[in-house]
């Protein structure tokens, strides 16, 4: 970053003050064209998926999810929100299914 503090003077400019670089410069002073072009580098990250599954998270509080009501498939991290959960009216329910692409018809 740009501290004003000691260090290595490998990038410093005239009178001791830092030498901004912009991507570019930065990226061809990393020499990434010595790697083998299946190399996974910051400008060319590609990894497979994650092996874990995915996180939820609730609804109403955007918390890590712990639970799901049954009836209305909203989900909420702990009984607090459980109350609430029951008191929301079917058309907000639907609103916020849509938010995450889940939307069901209650009956």
């Amino acid at each position: 970053a740009a501290s004003g503090g000691g260090g290595s003077s490998k990038g410093s400019g005239v009178g001791g003050r830092r030498q901004w670089k912009n991507l570019k410069k930065i990226v061809e002073s990393e020499g990434y064209e010595r790697l083998p072009i299946d190399a996974p580098t910051y400008p060319s990250i590609e990894a497979p998926p994650s092996l874990l599954p995915a996180k939820k998270f609730c609804d109403l509080t955007g918390l890590e999810a712990r639970y799901t009501d049954p009836k209305t498939l909203l989900r909420y991290y702990s009984s607090r929100e459980y109350g609430l959960v029951r008191l929301v009216p079917d058309h907000t329910v639907q609103e916020l299914l849509k938010f995450r692409n889940a939307t069901v018809s209650l009956k």
